[in-house]
């Protein structure tokens, strides 16, 4: 048995003048966060009290599975418990829930709360961070003190028993059964990216 609280608040959101960065968990959150909190005066709040004209800031990630694989991963070895994905019955639990706790969610279930016509979507590719910094000096909201490294790379890659539940996992997402599973699981999110414009 898998068990995990939720951990998140939906319509979580860090907010400065007419500006609202909504944090998606797997998609550089915590480095954003580091970044608004060395720029100051962006309040945490929820979306439902930012100002009707707010444009909110949202990093979106393409590689769905991959951001799934490392949230669920998390979940596992929240369970203290790394031989979990070697066990057929809690694999077949983890692909028929997908969704156990906020980084395993769905990106746009998490982004639920804000309209899309008032969001400038950031695409997490290597190029992310400069844009987002960019678009931060274009606000006359950047500080040329508050440089963060790009260092945000999850830590399940970095331990032994990480690397085997997410290559494990990896492999079971890619089987056809599995693999139709999540992409249903996620339609609405490869909708999402398809069709929105990124910041750039």
């Amino acid at each position: 048995m898998i068990n995990v609280n939720y951990g998140h608040q939906i319509g979580l959101c860090y907010v400065k003048d007419n500006f609202a960065y909504v944090p998606v968990h797997k998609n550089a959150s915590t480095w954003a966060i580091k970044y608004l909190t060395c720029l100051n005066e962006w309040k945490e709040t929820n979306s439902s009290h930012v100002s009707d004209n707010c444009t909110f800031l949202v990093i979106l990630r393409h590689d769905i599975i991959n951001r799934w694989v490392s949230g669920m991963c998390e979940v596992l070895m929240q369970n203290d418990n790394p031989t979990l994905i070697d066990d057929v019955r809690v694999v077949d639990q983890i692909f028929e829930k997908i969704t156990f706790e906020c980084h395993t969610d769905t990106q746009t279930r998490l982004l639920s709360t804000i309209p899309q016509s008032q969001t400038i979507y950031f695409d997490l590719a290597s190029t992310f961070s400069s844009n987002f910094i960019k678009h931060m000096r274009e606000n006359y909201l950047h500080d040329t003190n508050c440089v963060p490294d790009n260092s945000y790379i999850n830590a399940s890659s970095m331990f032994e028993h990480k690397q085997h539940i997410i290559k494990k996992l990896t492999e079971y997402a890619l089987t056809p059964k599995y693999n139709a599973k999540l992409k249903a699981h996620f339609s609405k999110d490869y909708e999402l990216i398809d069709k929105v414009t990124y910041y750039s």
